[in-house]
């Protein structure tokens, strides 16, 4: 009895992670269409980061264009660095209100919403 009692724990033991891991396997092939979503049809936000204080362009600052609920496994985002005139531009999808972030060495961060039709063509920040 415990010899059959010990194969059956022996099973259980190697069937339930087995059985998690197909599962997960399944439910990450159902979202691999979202991972690597069509960008064809997104609209192209052209814009500037410049010092608030001085009105000087930002070079090499990182922009991050995120769109969809925070919580979701999946958000839609894109990412461009500003050139020497601290110009960029991000891929977003279109009409659907999204975040723009803005990071660089010496500022503080920057963050800001921007909804549909809306984007301001300059993002101003301030130094740390």
């Amino acid at each position: 009895m415990v010899r059959l009692f010990k194969f059956a724990l022996l099973g259980l033991l190697l069937y339930v992670p087995f059985i998690f891991a197909v599962n997960f396997g399944l439910i990450l092939l159902m979202e691999l269409p979202s991972l690597f979503p069509d960008r064809s049809g997104w609209t192209e936000v052209h814009a500037q980061v410049l010092d608030r204080t001085t009105g000087a362009p930002v070079r090499g600052a990182r922009v991050i264009a995120t769109s969809g609920v925070p919580l979701q496994f999946i958000v839609d985002h894109d990412e461009a660095r500003t050139d020497a005139n601290g110009r960029f531009v991000v891929r977003t999808v279109p009409d659907r209100t999204f975040t723009i972030k803005v990071r660089a060495p010496g500022y503080r961060s920057y963050q800001d919403f921007v909804f549909p039709g809306q984007a301001p063509a300059v993002f101003r920040v301030e130094r740390s």
